[in-house]
């Protein structure tokens, strides 16, 4: 674990970076030690927790979960893991850390004031990150250096997609503060921003296209949509400049994007909506199992995609092939990995005892080659396996594998990225599983209209909108101290979308 101080209100810095209800925003903040030899190195991280997207479901967000548009009763201190803990097995243990609480419901990107336009809520997203990176500057040391310093980008899911859309303008809003890119170098690392353009299941599911439509009508996110983005998509298609599937392709700054595969939160969402029947994976029925089977390769043909070449080959891409959703906040970041195939085909080889074996990737091996080492250009580590859930998620499992355990399934490991790979293959390949997965929706629909009764999704009321979900939620491994009155960290599981 590591220990994070509240710092004071952002209100000195800029009055308009608030929460949604209006209070004033802050975040939370780490030190590096004055000795250490990570005090040049500076990680800025977004935290996740969804959106709203119309007047019932942010009523329901602020009726159900107020910390996630509100200031009050934040806790003085958060004890966090993963990528903030102080063990020796984190690279960013000795960092300076700044942590973002998520106020703002928009994915970090909005910038307007409360009207009837926006149901009386304000959402200042990019407005709250700029006003912390000037506080960085002007009271805790961001740039003194004169070279040298770098500076992480980072978040998990819908704090990811913050950090997907901010992240091009980092340089340029530092430079606006007298801080220059020789001083501070800025790169991203993303856990889990990528949606992919899939049908739901069901037609009882708000497709998460429509909802990004929906926020990106009344957020005023124009200032976040990327030179290149929005020249590529006309005005009424602009709204892909949010979406990971659009965007990640676009992004200039150097990045690393961890996409899991069989995505546990975009997948049950496709399947169950905001109920916990899209978790219950034993429950479902076998039109709802196919539609997982085919909604994998969707995702691989886009990462397959990535890094997009010649502009980002200085970016990198992790992926499981896991039923997983965030690593970074917890020991999954050094947990999870990708398993070379059993005989030693692929992967890297490290030295295990007294034999050299192929040895399985973490998000944090990678993350550590990637920003400290010189990998290849570009850099990719992905799992490729038939079926739902097919990859090995522990490094314990991937040793075996490695070691010649065998389970059941074909593992390889694409590192570095294969140049030579067919974009036209990747295309075809999406438009194939793209077909199959409209199919599969298709015959959900007629399936669910058939159904005396739909368990696997129906429609909310708003009361139920942002109720939480505790059945198969992923595990963070992340707690905070309690803040009074409130149960912000469900037992061990937190909402993470």
């Amino acid at each position: 674990m590591g220990y994070l101080d509240l710092q004071a209100s952002l209100t000195d810095v800029d009055p308009l970076a608030v929460c949604n209800d209006g209070t004033p925003a802050s975040f939370y903040f780490r030190k590096a030690p004055a000795d250490s030899a990570s005090a040049s190195l500076w990680l800025v991280y977004l935290e996740g927790g969804m959106w709203c997207y119309s007047q019932q479901t942010c009523d329901a967000r602020y009726a159900l979960t107020p910390w996630e548009m509100s200031s009050n009763k934040q806790a003085p201190q958060l004890a966090l893991g993963g990528i903030f803990s102080t063990s020796a097995k984190n690279p960013w243990a000795q960092a300076n850390v700044a942590y973002l609480p998520y106020c703002s419901s928009d994915a970090w990107v909005g910038d307007v004031a409360a009207s009837n336009a926006t149901f009386g809520y304000a959402f200042r997203g990019q407005r709250i990150l700029q006003a912390t990176l000037q506080a960085l500057v002007r009271d805790l040391g961001l740039g003194s250096q004169r070279t040298g310093e770098k500076l992480l980008l980072s978040g998990c899911s819908a704090g990811a997609r913050g950090a997907m859309l901010n992240l091009d303008y980092v340089s340029p809003m530092l430079a606006d503060l007298g801080i220059s890119a020789q001083q501070v170098a800025v790169s991203g690392l993303l856990d889990s921003p990528l949606w992919v353009e899939v049908p739901p299941a069901t037609p009882h599911i708000t497709p998460l296209s429509n909802e990004t439509r929906a926020v990106f009508s009344f957020v005023n996110a124009t200032a976040r949509l990327g030179p290149g983005c929005e020249a590529l998509y006309p005005y009424e298609e602009q709204w892909k400049c949010l979406f990971g599937q659009f965007r990640m392709p676009l992004l200039q700054t150097p990045y690393l994007l961890n996409a899991a595969q069989d995505d546990k939160f975009e997948l049950p969402y496709n399947i169950g909506g905001t109920t916990p029947a899209g978790y219950d994976v034993q429950s479902w029925h076998p039109d709802q199992v196919a539609y997982a089977q085919a909604f994998g390769p969707q995702v691989s043909a886009v990462v397959a995609s990535l890094p997009a070449l010649p502009q980002q080959k200085r970016s990198a891409v992790f992926s499981t092939a896991c039923f997983r959703h965030c690593v970074t906040d917890s020991a999954a970041f050094w947990n999870v990995a990708v398993a070379p195939p059993a005989g030693g085909a692929g992967g890297t080889t490290r030295l295990l005892g007294r034999r050299s074996v192929p040895a399985p990737l973490s998000l944090r091996d990678v993350a550590s080659e990637w920003y400290f080492g010189k990998p290849p250009q570009p850099y990719r580590v992905v799992q490729s396996c038939v079926g739902f859930r097919c990859g090995d998620c522990t490094t314990r499992l991937a040793k075996k594998l490695a070691a010649g355990h065998k389970r059941g399934h074909a593992s390889t490991v694409s590192y570095p990225a294969d140049a030579s790979t067919s974009s036209a293959a990747h295309a075809a390949t999406t438009i194939v599983v793209a077909m199959l997965l409209t199919a599969l929706a298709v015959g959900c629909m007629l399936r669910s209209a058939a159904a005396t009764a739909v368990q696997s999704a129906r429609v909310l009321p708003a009361s139920e909108y942002a109720r939480p979900l505790m059945t198969g939620l992923r595990s963070s491994g992340a707690s905070a101290m309690a803040r009074p009155g409130e149960k912000r960290y469900m037992t061990s599981e937190r909402m993470r979308f």
